[in-house]
């Protein structure tokens, strides 16, 4: 019979929930205004270990984050796709003209969605002249 759950790294160890659970609570502690050295105490842990726990868990959750907004933008994206496919056939059928400007801004939302349109570099150079009305006795 093959075993699924072999060592220490099994989603489903006993080691693996165990410090789950740690780095679940240390962030809970964290939250709460404890600083690392209380959690740790808390924990039964060194302070650098809390703070190993609290960061891992910020950046699982930054992670998920991350995914959730990949997932929003492209429905997004999705749903402008389907309302240009709407706007540009009413502008083939009926010449539509105020469809072309519809048309237009789903295609620069869409643009600033995936990052297309990069902000323009301004590019001044030149003398700066700098003049004084009067004479400061401080100076």
């Amino acid at each position: 019979m093959a075993r699924t759950n072999v060592g220490a790294a099994a989603k489903s160890s006993v080691r693996r929930i165990r410090s789950t659970e740690k780095t679940l609570k240390a962030l809970e502690l964290r939250k709460r205004g404890l600083n690392y050295t209380q959690i740790g105490k808390k924990l039964g842990c060194h302070r650098s270990t809390a703070c190993r726990y609290v960061l891992s868990e910020l950046e699982n959750l930054a992670e998920r984050c991350r995914e959730e907004a990949v997932y929003v933008r492209d429905l997004e994206l999705q749903r402008l796709d389907e309302l240009y496919l709407i706007a540009y056939r009413a502008i083939i059928d009926g010449y539509d003209l105020a469809g072309i400007d519809r048309c237009l801004r789903i295609m620069e939302r869409r643009a600033k969605l995936l990052g297309i349109d990069a902000a323009a570099k301004v590019d001044v150079q030149g003398l700066v002249d700098i003049h004084f009305d009067r004479e400061d006795e401080n100076l």
